[in-house]
């Protein structure tokens, strides 16, 4: 794709936000959960907002033709939770996409103390954006239900029928999973962002961030995770960056969400090119978001049993993948979860697909092969 043409997609995002579906009691799951049958797919979005979650959910909100968010459940993690709270007003604001409920859920970690992530996302989650991005005018009453509550109630109502899109640390999630033993295995599916599949981590020599921040939320979903469950681990968005000359054409669109997302960029984006010594922009969130749009763009999978270890100074958090080719003598099961693999290659290959040209233009994803 022509860079020229990548950026006059763009604007296609723009021009989406303004044709939001109207609703007729806005800021309710029922009229929400009225449009469950009506598109390809129904999310809730699980997510501890930070820079690339908001990208990922203004990707799913920009492609309503792919999907329908039910809900959004708001977990601590890259910051508290009250700002990923109001991160996610800001970000539904912004899409004009307020009629869908955001519950807050846990304010930290099952077990241990919370850990945050601002050196990345800056205090206030958004890259120190925030007042770029305004909350609503009107005074929104949150929903007083936790947020693993009204999980387990959409789950009950839709069962077989939603995919949970897990961002962030999964302690909402495992809650839910205690609240009702079965929640589990009446999701559709179930796609995760977190662990690494080699073992060599993020925010400790093993562990990714999502995973070390609440390791028993983590061992909790996937021991007993019974459903179609694939989780996007750190080392395929390592290999699938936005290039820097790319990236620079892309945020240097004058539309307003371009101009959002530079400044929601601008602070962790130097840091990868300057710290990082990155070859292009990356963002875990975007392509775990993108595999879930549009199912085609992964063609290198394998299923293996995996647990999280518990213990260790070094391996707390840290993500075991189980390779052995007797797993099913050892574990009296088949493989139960699906990873997304990293590409064969070293070149970075841009896909001309349709899910981020045409009616989406929101942005540029490289191949998952």
């Amino acid at each position: 794709m022509a860079l020229e043409e990548a950026s006059r997609n763009l604007c296609c995002f723009d021009t989406l936000r303004s044709k939001c579906y109207e609703v007729e009691d806005p800021g309710t799951v029922a009229a929400a959960e009225e449009r469950v049958e009506m598109v390809e797919q129904t999310l809730i979005i699980d997510t501890d907002v930070g820079v690339d979650d908001a990208l990922a959910i203004m990707l799913a909100l920009a492609n309503p033709a792919k999907c329908r968010v039910l809900a959004i459940t708001c977990v601590a993690g890259n910051v508290e939770l009250s700002k990923v709270y109001t991160n996610v007003l800001r970000i539904l604001n912004h899409c004009n996409q307020l009629q869908i409920p955001v519950y807050q859920g846990c304010s930290r970690p099952l077990v241990q103390k919370a850990i945050h992530c601002t050196v990345f996302h800056g205090h206030d989650g958004l890259g120190g954006a925030s007042d770029k991005v305004p909350l609503p005018t009107d005074d929104l009453e949150p929903p007083k239900e936790h947020a693993s509550v009204a999980m387990v109630d959409l789950v009950q109502k839709h069962p077989g029928t939603l995919t949970l899109v897990a961002l962030g640390p999964l302690t909402n999630v495992a809650l839910a999973q205690r609240l009702d033993p079965t929640f589990l295995s009446n999701l559709k599916e179930l796609v995760i962002m977190g662990g690494t599949f080699e073992g060599r981590g993020n925010e400790t020599p093993t562990g990714e961030f999502n995973f070390t921040c609440d390791p028993e939320a983590a061992s909790v979903v996937l021991t007993e995770a019974e459903c179609k469950t694939r989780i996007v681990t750190y080392e395929p968005c390592q290999d699938h960056v936005l290039d820097w000359d790319w990236f620079e054409n892309w945020v240097g669109n004058p539309s307003p969400t371009a101009q959002l997302v530079r400044a929601m960029t601008e602070d962790p984006a130097q840091r990868q090119r300057e710290v990082l010594q990155r070859q292009g922009f990356m963002s875990c969130d975007l392509i775990t978001m993108a595999s879930v749009l549009e199912p085609a763009l992964v063609t290198r999978c394998e299923r293996h049993p995996a647990w999280v270890e518990l213990h260790g100074a070094t391996t707390r958090g840290m993500l075991v993948v189980d390779r052995r080719p007797s797993i099913k003598w050892h574990h009296g099961k088949p493989p139960h979860v699906e990873f997304l693999l990293r590409k064969e290659d070293t070149t970075s290959r841009p896909l001309h697909g349709h899910v981020f040209c045409g009616e989406l233009g929101f942005t540029k994803l490289l191949t998952l092969k």
